[in-house]
């Protein structure tokens, strides 16, 4: 019954381009330690259909939240990267703590070689 909801609500979001997603809540919910395959699955589902309704400032501030454990999400790796690239120009670098140390050395080697690419 879930998957009936999912797909009706992600037919309606499809052919909807003026809804507007929840992106930081879905990247909360694709980033939780419990979150299983599923709801990871889903959530990057509607990651991918919201990102680029988002506003630019949204998506400038959501960047360091993606690259937090991107080392780790082989799976959804490049569409992960695809949406920090589309949205690279909003990223504002004096609100980024990115790269503060204790951040994982995998997230900052994976960014590293495909921004190098």
């Amino acid at each position: 019954k879930a998957l009936e909801v999912i797909k009706t609500v992600n037919a309606r979001v499809k052919n909807s381009p003026s809804v507007k997603l929840p992106l930081r809540e879905l990247l909360n919910v694709f980033a939780a330690a419990d979150a299983t395959p599923y709801e990871k699955n889903f959530a990057m589902v509607f990651l991918e259909s919201g990102w680029p309704r988002g506003s630019s400032s949204e998506l400038g501030e959501l960047i360091p939240l993606i690259c937090s454990g991107i080392g780790k999400e082989s799976q959804h790796q490049q569409g992960l990267l695809q949406m920090i690239l589309s949205a690279i120009e909003h990223l504002s670098l004096d609100h980024c703590p990115l790269w503060k140390e204790g951040e994982s050395s995998a997230d900052c080697a994976l960014l590293h070689d495909f921004f190098q690419d």
